[in-house]
């Protein structure tokens, strides 16, 4: 009722509940708001895309599972914030339109891929490194490395204290460009490098 505008995010991992606050009560019946599902909303956008013609394997060797939670944790919040920020200040902030509209085409790579569950396995059973092979398809390589180029652009807006999210820990940069960056190596030929664990997980934590 005291809300200009509001509405509602839902992901695997929660609901998020947002509003633009009014000065008055300018409309006190029911007011419908957003409701925006994005593991509807990326389901729609595999079933209405054709299938990719190619797989490529893509593998992952000492992959760090729990600095792999934390920053899929993070990445979860920030996609969250950037969308509702590209949808009230879309025009100041055109790198949230672009990041926002990345996010989904990642999520619509991964459920055409094959091999990906076994990092959720991982992580509920509290290993700590393991070996993964995921067959991608072809298009996920360039999206990759648009993902980790449009982060460290978002990283930019956190330190500049401009969104909630915290910017990234040294650790989860390093995650961050290892991860991404293999998807991209490994298309064009070259042999996987496995994640060097050079930074301590104490390092992350403290960052939170």
């Amino acid at each position: 009722m005291y809300s200009a505008t509001w509405g509602s995010d839902v992901a695997v991992d929660g609901k998020t509940v947002w509003f633009e606050p009014s000065s008055d009560e300018s409309n006190p019946g029911p007011m419908a708001g957003e409701v925006f599902d994005f593991a509807q909303y990326a389901e729609r956008r595999v079933a209405s895309s054709p299938p990719s013609a190619q797989l490529i394997r893509v593998r992952l060797l000492n992959m760090p599972v729990q600095v792999f939670a934390r920053f899929r944790v993070r990445y979860a919040e920030l996609r969250r914030e950037l969308r509702l920020l590209a949808i009230s200040h879309g025009q100041e902030y055109p790198v949230a339109i672009e990041l926002s509209d990345l996010f989904v085409q990642v999520e619509q790579e991964r459920r055409q891929s094959r091999g990906v569950v076994r990092i959720d396995e991982a992580i509920a059973a509290g290993r700590d490194h393991v070996d993964l092979e995921y067959l991608v398809p072809s298009s996920a390589p360039h999206t990759m490395s648009r993902m980790l180029e449009m982060l460290q652009k978002a990283d930019e807006f956190c330190r500049d204290q401009k969104l909630l999210t915290l910017a990234s820990s040294p650790q989860q940069i390093a995650l961050q460009e290892w991860y991404l960056g293999e998807f991209a190596r490994q298309a064009s030929g070259q042999e996987p490098t496995p994640w060097p664990g050079s930074l301590a997980v104490e390092d992350d934590v403290a960052s939170w």
